[in-house]
């Protein structure tokens, strides 16, 4: 978890808990500690998709194109989740209203920070995804080719819809905000549980009716692992790019003498 993608379990596995909070809430840290709680698997959405193959990042760009088609949005959640206990962190957390009509019975749990610190580590990570230059640099990249067409897609799509008011193009502290609305709206207060990781495992455990574990409670940096993965796929895609470029090279060889 936080650096590397979970793989999911049996089909069978019952989806027990929603985490909703926003993206740089401590995600990863829940996530680790729901693994530990919940014994299975746990989608931390962010870590899946920079793992993402081919065929799982396309499914996530046709719900980001395709986000008012609730049913086609559930079907996609639906077999990307299989096999998952639980599930948090962006893009995910923007169809929380498909989640909860998909698991009705699982608790839902927000991870909360203050919006003014979220910001300060958010942006940063913002203004990298947002870079046109990604969508070139990984497009020799199986999966991440299709990062830029998903980035597009979710902004102009349900991100916008529900955190942008007219004429708003780009995000702020406002976001966090607007997500907690559009969680209290859709979600009824005696079914919404605020946690924040900082208070460790006493909390989540009493949420979860779990006695607390022999364990420390898992402390994965946010910030230090984004940059992390960011910088391991960067080299990843020169690696590539040197690949298509030597074999450019070999052609361009042959080629010259051939016809010289």
């Amino acid at each position: 978890m936080g650096q590397q993608a979970s793989k999911p379990g049996p089909p069978t596995t019952h989806m027990r808990v929603l985490g909703l909070g926003m993206s740089r809430t401590g995600t990863a840290s829940f996530a680790a500690a729901l693994e530990i709680l919940l014994d299975a698997p746990v989608y931390h959405t962010g870590t899946q998709l920079v793992h993402a193959s081919e065929e799982h990042m396309f499914r996530w760009v046709e719900i980001t194109r395709r986000y008012s088609d609730r049913e086609f949005v559930k079907e996609q959640l639906r077999t990307l989740l299989r096999g998952f206990a639980a599930v948090t962190d962006a893009p995910t957390i923007q169809f929380a209203e498909e989640l909860i009509e998909l698991y009705p019975d699982a608790q839902i749990i927000v991870t909360t920070r203050d919006p003014e610190r979220w910001w300060k580590s958010t942006e940063p990570v913002a203004n990298n995804v947002m870079n046109m230059w990604l969508g070139l640099v990984f497009w020799p990249v199986p999966g991440l080719r299709w990062w830029k067409a998903m980035v597009e897609a979710h902004t102009v799509g349900r991100f916008a819809e529900l955190y942008y008011a007219s004429g708003e193009t780009k995000p702020g502290v406002f976001v966090y905000e607007r997500h907690m609305e559009y969680l209290e709206r859709i979600v009824p207060r005696e079914k919404i549980h605020y946690y924040d990781v900082k208070d460790g495992w006493e909390p989540l455990c009493k949420i979860l009716g779990k006695p607390v574990p022999d364990v420390p409670f898992p402390h994965i940096n946010d910030a230090e692992s984004a940059e992390k993965v960011f910088v391991d796929k960067l080299k990843l895609a020169w690696m590539y790019w040197a690949g298509v470029f030597g074999a450019a090279a070999v052609v361009g060889a042959v080629l010259w003498r051939y016809f010289r």
